[in-house]
C-alpha cells in the first residue's frame, strides 16, 4: 500500500512538473527574408540560449519567410542564416515567457563570409562579411581596397596594424562597416586601428576612409592612433560615422590628419587629442561628447602648416589649444565658423598665433 501511494505521489509531481512547464512555454513568430528572392524558405532561426531557465531551439522558415517555435522561458539572442547569403544577429537579448511574441522582420543580403587574421592586401569585395578572428596588418607597401556595403565584424579584442595603404571608400547609400562581431556590441569589444609611418615609403601611401561608419572599438589609446606620418602623407577622414567608443575617437601624433563632413557620436572623456600637429583640417564636422573636444595641445611643428578648425557643430566643451609656434610668425590656428550647442563651452589659448 505504501508502494502504491509513493509511485501515485511521483506521478501526481511529474504530471503537474509537466503541466507547469507547459504554462511557461513561449509562442514566438516572425519572418525572415531573403533579397531579391521570391522564394524566403529555409532560412535558419537559431533561439540562443542565455539564461538557464532556456533551452537553445531552431527552427526553418517557410517560402513566405514566415516561422513560428514554442520556447521555453527565458533570456535568448537570435541569429538567422542561410548558405549564400551574409548572417544576421538581432542587437539585443529577448526575454520570453507564458505569452505570444513577434520578433521584428530580418532580411538577409546575398554575399559571403570571410575569415581573415595575420596579414591582409588586396581587395576586400562588396556583399562580403569579414570576420577578424585575430590582429590583423596591412604590410608596408602593400594596399587593401574594401568596396562599397562591405561589413567587417572584429570577432574578439584583436588590433588592426595599417603600415601600408589602405582605401576603405563606400557610398553616400552604401557604406562599409567596421564595428564589433559580438551579438550583444559594448564600446570595448576589440582594440582600433593603429597607424604608423614608414619613413620615406610613406610619399607613396593612401589613408583614406570614406562613407565608413566604425563603432565598438578602441580599448587601447584610441579607435585611430597616428603617429608620425609628419606631412609625407595626409589620414584622411571622410563623410563618415564614429560611435560607441571606449576612448579618444582620434589621437594623431606629429601627423597631417584631414577630417572632413563627419558624424562623431561620442561619450568618452575627450574626442580627439593632435600633438605636434602638421596641418590639421577639422571641418564641417557634427560633434557630440559628454565633455571636452580636445585635450593637451596643437604643436604646429611646421609653421608653413596651418590648423584649419572650421564650419563645425559643437555639443561638448572645446578645452584646450596650446600652440608652440613663435608668436612672431603668420597665424597658424585657424579656428572660425563653428557652432556650439552646449552649455560651459570653452577653450584655453596659450602663446598668440590664432585667428579666432
Amino acid at each position: 500500500m505504501i508502494k502504491c501511494i509513493y509511485r501515485l505521489i511521483i506521478i501526481l509531481t511529474s504530471f503537474f512538473c509537466l503541466v507547469n512547464a507547459q504554462q511557461r512555454m513561449a509562442t514566438v513568430s516572425g519572418n525572415a527574408f531573403l533579397t531579391d528572392s521570391t522564394d524566403h524558405s529555409d532560412v535558419k532561426i537559431l533561439f540562443e540560449s542565455v539564461s538557464a531557465s532556456a533551452t537553445t531551439d531552431s527552427v526553418y522558415s517557410g517560402s513566405d519567410g514566415s516561422y513560428v517555435i514554442g520556447l521555453t522561458d527565458g533570456l535568448y539572442i537570435v541569429h538567422f542564416s542561410k548558405n549564400g547569403f551574409i548572417p544576421y544577429t538581432l542587437p539585443s537579448t529577448y526575454s520570453w515567457g507564458n505569452d505570444s511574441y513577434t520578433v521584428p522582420d530580418v532580411t538577409l543580403n546575398a554575399g559571403s563570409v570571410v575569415e581573415v587574421s595575420g596579414d591582409v592586401f588586396g581587395t576586400w569585395y562588396a556583399n562580403s562579411l569579414i570576420q577578424v578572428v585575430g590582429d590583423i596588418t596591412i604590410p608596408d607597401r602593400q594596399t587593401l581596397t574594401i568596396e562599397p556595403g562591405v561589413i567587417v565584424h572584429f570577432m574578439d579584442s584583436y588590433r588592426w596594424y595599417i603600415d601600408g595603404s589602405i582605401y576603405a571608400v563606400g557610398t553616400a547609400t552604401d557604406s562599409i562597416f567596421i564595428t564589433s562581431g559580438q551579438p550583444i556590441k559594448s564600446s570595448t569589444d576589440w582594440q582600433g586601428i593603429y597607424i604608423d609611418g614608414q619613413g620615406e615609403a610613406d610619399t607613396n601611401r593612401t589613408l583614406l576612409f570614406q562613407y565608413v561608419d566604425i563603432g565598438y572599438g578602441g580599448t587601447s589609446s584610441a579607435l585611430f592612433y597616428i603617429r608620425y606620418l609628419y606631412d609625407r602623407v595626409p589620414f584622411q577622414f571622410l563623410n563618415s560615422k564614429l560611435h560607441d567608443l571606449a576612448n579618444y575617437a582620434i589621437y594623431s601624433n606629429y601627423s597631417k590628419s584631414i577630417i572632413h563632413d563627419n558624424d562623431f557620436d561620442l561619450t568618452n572623456y575627450w574626442a580627439f587629442t593632435f600633438y605636434g600637429d602638421y596641418g590639421l583640417e577639422l571641418m564641417n564636422n557634427n560633434i557630440t561628447s559628454n565633455s571636452y573636444l580636445f585635450q593637451y595641445q596643437f604643436i604646429n611643428s611646421d609653421e608653413s602648416q596651418t590648423t584649419t578648425i572650421s564650419g563645425n557643430d559643437f555639443n561638448c566643451q572645446l578645452g584646450y589649444l596650446y600652440n608652440y609656434s613663435s608668436s612672431s610668425g603668420p597665424d597658424t590656428i585657424i579656428f572660425t565658423d563653428n557652432i556650439f550647442y552646449s552649455y560651459g563651452n570653452f577653450f584655453q589659448t596659450y602663446n598668440g598665433n590664432y585667428t579666432l
